[in-house]
């Protein structure tokens, strides 16, 4: 079969996408029955009921705060890529001259322009 782009094979691809929805799924399996059982034998677990039936709740809450953190910590350590800001700086001078050579005029920032045109 055909490459993709980044050259792995799109079907090895698809089949590990399936295997982490295994995964995942797996996991959730694991959970409802960890619940169930509480929830069936309350002798097994020195646990009050009461605290067990909120469990998945509390579970989405603290998924959503590890979310919440997880984003907040990355836009907070965000590098800036100097070399790639300097490197997008030349491309768009190269762009602009050579757009002017082909006779785009260029005008101030914030105005409309074009070549020629009323």
């Amino acid at each position: 079969t055909a490459a993709s782009a980044s050259g792995v094979d799109p079907e090895l691809q698809a089949t590990l996408r399936m295997l982490k929805v295994l995964e995942w799924a797996l996991v959730l399996a694991v959970g409802v029955l960890c619940w169930a059982w509480l929830l069936l034998c309350p002798g097994a677990m020195p646990l009050p009921v009461g605290l067990v039936w909120p469990l998945p709740g509390y579970l989405v809450v603290g998924l959503g705060c590890y979310g919440l953190a997880t984003v907040g910590w990355g836009l907070a350590t965000f590098n800036d890529c100097r070399g790639a800001a300097e490197e997008l700086g030349r491309e768009l001078g190269e762009a602009r001259r050579g757009l002017h050579q082909r006779g785009f005029i260029f005008t101030p920032s914030g105005s409309k322009g074009g070549s020629g045109g009323s």
